[in-house]
């Protein structure tokens, strides 16, 4: 983690780092109680991770900065894959690796047809291998660096004596040389996700949640009992996690809304793009075709009311197909989702 960092002002492009996988998407008509057999409707496979996929969102929005990779990948058919398909889209590969005997992370993911509720099996693979010294900021002129997902990315969330994680760690130099930093998160009930981020948090500009990762985090339910979003418990969730040391703002999605919540300012709510039921394929990426309409917005310096706004209206995008990335159109088009059906 050497050089002399170009000047803030010149920064520009996003730097995505973390989980590069390949999703194997399988539709279902219901999900199989143990000991029995269903039938898979149709197969996908596409890119998956979030890194990869907010790189992927941002290359289909067409946006005029540069964007790069940094992960690890297995020496195999599948490295080759993902590291062809993002050349391809003019994303710059040259800080994906090659762990020489590993393989390539995938995750089979399950899709119930008529909910497009999801399954996740994942595994980790040559992602689990990524540690700090893969972490050169050197040569890079980014603006944002966004780094995930944290507890699925088994060398950063060793401990680290000096930042209580690696991951903390990577995090930390990022932002001394200026980059803007934001961090998502695996949905992980292991009891190990508080502490990861409670490590992180300090060094991010920016973090992602939906409601069950608050939940995990801070051990506030967001929803009422009747299933129903309610403000004041999510205000209380936030407030929780960020006096443990975000720097600015916790942003948390779901399925109806985006809060933006920093200390000290009003909180920002944005409704989701009411899209037809019908019209939804599947719901795989929508958190990280959200995150890249944000960070779009983050780049362009927007006010955080038109980040959230950007981030809805991708997110909506990207439900129109199954897979994380392919629904999601050049930043205009998804804006007009919002504009032809409105938001809750």
């Amino acid at each position: 983690m050497s050089g002399a960092p170009p000047p803030t002002a010149r920064r520009r492009g996003i730097l995505a780092a973390g989980n590069f996988i390949i999703d194997q998407v399988k539709f279902l008509d219901a999900y199989p109680e143990e000991e029995t057999c269903v039938t898979i409707r149709s197969l996908s496979r596409s890119n998956g991770g979030a890194p990869y996929n907010v790189l992927v969102d941002l290359a289909r929005m067409r946006v005029d900065y540069p964007l790069e990779a940094l992960g690890l990948l297995g020496d195999d058919s599948e490295g080759l894959e993902i590291r062809n398909h993002c050349e391809s889209l003019g994303i710059d590969t040259r800080k994906l690796a090659s762990a020489r005997g590993a393989r390539t992370s995938f995750s089979d993911i399950v899709t119930i047809t008529g909910t497009g509720k999801r399954t996740i099996l994942q595994f980790p693979g040559a992602s689990a291998l990524l540690r700090k010294e893969h972490f050169d900021f050197g040569d890079t002129s980014a603006k944002i660096l966004h780094l995930a997902f944290l507890a699925l990315l088994e060398g950063l969330d060793q401990p680290s004596a000096t930042h209580g994680t690696v991951a903390a760690e990577v995090l930390a130099e990022a932002q001394r040389i200026g980059l803007i930093t934001s961090s998502d998160v695996v949905t992980d009930q292991s009891g190990r996700l508080p502490g990861l981020v409670t490590a992180a948090l300090p060094h991010l500009d920016y973090f992602f949640a939906n409601e069950i990762e608050m939940e995990l985090l801070t051990g506030l339910s967001v929803r009422s009992q009747s299933g129903s979003l309610d403000f004041e418990r999510m205000e209380a969730a936030c407030r929780r996690l960020v006096e443990r040391g975000l720097n600015r703002w916790l942003v948390v999605h779901t399925a109806e809304m985006a809060v933006a919540f920093r200390p000290g300012e009003p909180v920002r709510l944005q409704g989701s793009v009411r899209i037809p039921a019908v019209s939804i394929r599947g719901t795989n990426g929508a958190g990280d075709a959200f995150a890249a309409g944000f960070l779009h917005g983050v780049h362009q310096e927007e006010p955080i009311s038109e980040c959230l706004r950007l981030g809805v209206c991708v997110a909506a995008a990207s439900l129109s197909d199954g897979t994380p990335s392919a629904g999601v159109t050049p930043v205009e088009q998804c804006l007009s989702l919002g504009e032809r059906y409105g938001f809750r």
